[in-house]
C-alpha cells in the first residue's frame, strides 16, 4: 500500500476533488490548504508563511500560521468548488474566502468592521472582518454547500444555516 498523504497534518477536516482532478484537502490546525495530484503527489499548500508572507501559488516551501490578511486562514474547515474557484469556511476569522484554483485569494464575505453603506453581500479584500449576527455576519462558520446558486453556511455560534443568494457570489 502507498503512504498517499505525506506532509504533517494537523487535524485535517475536509478532502474534495476539484476540477482539475488534484485533491485539496483542509489543514485546519496547521491554517493552510494542501494539495495532491491524483496520483498523491505533493503539489503545494496555500496560506499564511511564518515568515508573514502569503503563500498564494501553491508553493511547497515554508511553515503555515494563522493570520486574518486576505490569503490567509485562522482554522479553515471546509472548502467547496465552483466552477474555476472554490470556496473556503475560515472559521476563526468569521469569514468564507473566495479563492481562484491557481491559488490567488479573490475576496472574503462576512461582517466588515469598516463601515459600509449597503447590505449587499459583497467580496471584500481588507482583513476587517468579525464575528456578528446581522444579515451579512458569520459567526464561527463550519460547513458549505452550493447549490442553485445559493451558499448555504453552517453558522456555527449563530445557531442558524445561513443561505446567501446574490448575483455577486456567482461571478
Amino acid at each position: 500500500k502507498k503512504n498517499f498523504i505525506n506532509v504533517d497534518l494537523k487535524q485535517p477536516h475536509a478532502i474534495r476533488i476539484g476540477p482539475d482532478k488534484n485533491l485539496y484537502i483542509v489543514d485546519t490546525g496547521n491554517h493552510r490548504i494542501l494539495k495532491y495530484s491524483k496520483n498523491g503527489n505533493f503539489l503545494g499548500w496555500i496560506g499564511k508563511k511564518d515568515n508573514g508572507e502569503i503563500n498564494n501559488d501553491w508553493s511547497k516551501e515554508g511553515n503555515a500560521v494563522s493570520g486574518k490578511e486576505l490569503g490567509a486562514f485562522n482554522t479553515p474547515i471546509d472548502l467547496i468548488f465552483h466552477n474555476d474557484y472554490f470556496l473556503v469556511s475560515d472559521c476563526f476569522n468569521n469569514r468564507i474566502l473566495k479563492i481562484d484554483v491557481s491559488g490567488k485569494s479573490i475576496g472574503w464575505i462576512g461582517k466588515s468592521s469598516n463601515k459600509h453603506e449597503n447590505n449587499d453581500i459583497t467580496w471584500y479584500s481588507d482583513d476587517s472582518q468579525e464575528p456578528s449576527k446581522d444579515i451579512n455576519g458569520l459567526n464561527r462558520p463550519y460547513g458549505l454547500r452550493i447549490r442553485d446558486k445559493k451558499i448555504y453556511i453552517a453558522d456555527r455560534r449563530n445557531h442558524r444555516i445561513k443561505i446567501i443568494e446574490s448575483s455577486n457570489l456567482f461571478v
